[in-house]
């Protein structure tokens, strides 16, 4: 409570040369003294491909695509949400799971163009 009384004094006494930028995916956190204080900006999602290429880089490990574009999809355009999902995967599969969760996805895109299994069978983030 104290640093939150600081940050609105300051906030309050700041010159009209100064900006302060807070960051959140969820404004609805702060109390309505704060938003009433704040302007509010809404960003777009980012691209599924910026998304890709920033956990690509980030990972520890290399990823099979189909790893990548499930953390991808999971994250809907939010960065933080989706280096919290790849921390989530390093820390519970191993590169051995990523093997065989590639080796499933091949299969399917293999089944797929043989025409052995339908479209609608399909997880939903395998449909093309």
């Amino acid at each position: 409570e104290p640093a939150k009384q600081a940050w609105l004094s300051a906030l309050e006494n700041l010159p009209n040369y100064r900006l302060v930028i807070f960051t959140t995916t969820e404004p609805t956190h702060f109390d309505l003294v704060w938003r009433s204080r704040c302007k509010l900006v809404t960003l777009k999602p980012l691209a599924p491909e910026t998304i890709r290429c920033a956990l690509s880089a980030a990972s520890s490990r290399p990823l099979p695509i189909c790893v990548l574009d499930d953390l991808t999809m999971t994250a809907q355009g939010n960065l933080r949400a989706a280096y919290h999902v790849l921390e989530q995967h390093l820390i519970t599969a191993s590169p051995e799971d990523d093997a065989v969760q590639q080796n499933v996805a091949e299969i399917t895109e293999q089944r797929m163009e043989d025409k052995t299994i339908p479209k609608s069978q399909l997880p939903a983030n395998r449909k093309t």
